[in-house]
């Protein structure tokens, strides 16, 4: 049985489109997202990566993120 699986990189530029992501996986039979955390392999400078990296419990915005979490019913964030 093929079994397709949807992943995103959350970031702070995309972290309010998973509420979307979700309807859109469901739409098409799509059962099992990874929410990946972002990674840093020398594209950004430390500032900018640091700004994106939503996922991160010291970013400003993280609380935030936890909110649309929640919101989708994904509690493994931690």
């Amino acid at each position: 049985k093929t079994q397709v699986v949807a992943d995103i990189v959350v970031q702070k530029e995309n972290y309010q489109e998973l509420p979307e992501l979700v309807k859109v996986c469901k739409n098409l039979g799509i059962t099992q997202i990874n929410y990946q955390r972002m990674w840093n392999w020398g594209t950004w400078s430390l500032e900018d990566f640091k700004s994106r990296n939503i996922y991160d419990r010291e970013h400003p915005d993280y609380k935030k993120l936890v909110e649309v979490f929640n919101k989708i019913g994904y509690d493994r964030y931690e």
